[in-house]
């Protein structure tokens, strides 16, 4: 996920997205493996960051916020010290500490707290395990792998604020915000690229055979 910066003066568009990470890092496939890696803010300009999903034929939209100006300047501001050298580095978690985590958290704190103050306390019942084996399903052994690997924690239902971890979850909750002059947040919606590769599977009801297989090789 990324952050889009128009600069009303030149026009010109950087995007500040959260999803970089370098695979010449020291034990890289140990982090991988253990979900630790470092991640990295990186801006670069618009153009530049579509030609990357445009090559892997993944779909982009934005969702064009009405912030006020003074949180709009705050926003490009902080973005800006974030995304120098040393401060870009993050630690990566699946669930808390994800390229959509940051940028609602990013929005968050130029928002004063209200994305955040609107959104945790509601709740779909989506869990970090309902929502993990969704997004895996795709690919049985995987979402298998999520629901024998997750402890009890990732059981507990969670609020619109918990599941914004999941770019789609973020980018729905946002629509239904409000920005600090009761305007919604979302001004529009505009898709920049079409998706060529699979979206994001839907909801729907869990297959059980990879857990009876498991129970019939035990």
């Amino acid at each position: 996920d990324a952050i889009v910066v128009v600069d009303p003066a030149s026009g010109r568009a950087t995007s500040y997205n959260f999803g970089f990470f370098d695979p010449g890092e020291p034990d890289f496939v140990g982090r991988f493996a253990e979900g630790s890696m470092m991640y990295y803010l990186v801006a670069l300009p618009l153009e530049e960051d579509l030609q990357q999903y445009r090559d892997s034929g993944r779909g982009v939209s934005v969702q064009w916020l009405d912030l006020p100006p003074a949180q709009a300047r705050a926003l490009a501001d902080a973005l800006a010290v974030r995304s120098r050298p040393e401060n870009a580095r993050y630690r990566y978690d699946y669930f808390t500490a994800n390229c959509a985590t940051m940028v609602r958290d990013s929005l968050d704190q130029a928002m004063g707290g209200s994305l955040k103050s609107q959104l945790a306390g509601r709740s779909r019942g989506n869990t970090y395990r309902s929502e993990a084996v969704r997004l895996a399903s795709p690919a049985p052994w995987m979402w298998l792998g999520f629901d024998l690997g997750l402890g009890p924690y990732a059981d507990k239902p969670l609020s619109r604020w918990q599941e914004a971890f999941v770019p789609m979850r973020l980018a729905d909750s946002l629509a239904q915000v409000r920005n600090s002059e009761g305007r919604p947040l979302v001004q529009s919606t505009q898709q920049l690229l079409p998706h060529r590769i699979a979206a994001e599977p839907a909801e729907r009801a869990r297959a059980w055979w990879p857990w009876l297989l498991a129970g019939l090789l035990a």
